[in-house]
């Protein structure tokens, strides 16, 4: 009973001088990016925008289109947010920037009825929101059906 004790004492501990020390601040830029590919699986757009900041912008470099404003952002995240398709992501990477600013780079595989391709985005973090997204390149997964 009282190892059982210092390893909960213990654990409460080491959490606390992670957390004191940062820890917490460094995984803030990835769960915004989780938070808005968890809302879109789920088919919860408004819940997918409020990962975003209201003066974000989205840059679509593979079709040349930028969304300025949130009701454009909103449309765009409706039309990502079909029935069936699945967002996983597959690789992240935080870059620090400055405190309460960061890069998150990703790779995300998006699956649609058996098609699947994946996409590499770039989202600047600040605040816990996305600030600007950019979608940089995307590529066909080739199937196992095919």
């Amino acid at each position: 009973m009282k190892t059982k004790r210092l390893a909960v004492t213990l654990g409460v501990m080491v959490l606390s001088i992670l957390l004191a020390n940062g820890f917490q601040s460094e995984s803030r830029p990835v769960l915004a990016a989780h938070g808005l590919f968890t809302a879109l699986n789920s088919g919860d757009a408004d819940t997918a925008l409020a990962s975003f900041a209201p003066e974000a912008t989205v840059q679509n470099r593979i079709s040349g289109v930028t969304y300025r404003n949130p009701d454009q952002i909103a449309a765009m995240l409706e039309s990502w947010s079909k029935d069936g398709r699945q967002y996983t992501i597959l690789e992240e990477e935080v870059t620090y920037v400055t405190r309460g600013l960061d890069l998150v780079t990703s790779e995300v595989e998006i699956s649609d009825h058996g098609v699947a391709w994946r996409a590499k985005l770039l989202a600047v973090v600040q605040d816990d929101q996305i600030q600007k997204l950019y979608l940089k390149n995307a590529q066909l997964t080739p199937s196992l059906d095919w």
